[in-house]
């Protein structure tokens, strides 16, 4: 492999790796059921809630992401990358 490909594919697989990065939302003394159940309301009201949502392009995805962030963080909770 030439040394631009494999630059490539290195860049390619690092961002690969960092889009499946999860967020672990915080909340201080909030329950495990509170916090699944806080997660599962955000869903629903970013439309996030169904078994497989199929987004028409790559804005209306970002805008679900942000939706349930703000959901989350209006809650109380803090977003932390794991």
């Amino acid at each position: 492999m030439r040394p631009r490909h494999q630059a490539l594919a290195a860049a390619t697989a690092i961002l690969l790796l960092a889009g499946c990065a999860q967020t672990e939302w915080v909340k201080s003394g909030a329950s495990p059921a509170q916090q699944d159940a806080d997660i599962a309301a955000c869903k629903h009201d970013s439309g996030q809630d169904a078994f497989i949502t199929v987004y028409r392009d790559d804005q209306a995805l970002s805008d679900a992401h942000a939706q349930f962030r703000d959901c989350m963080k209006a809650r109380g909770y803090t977003g932390r990358m794991q």
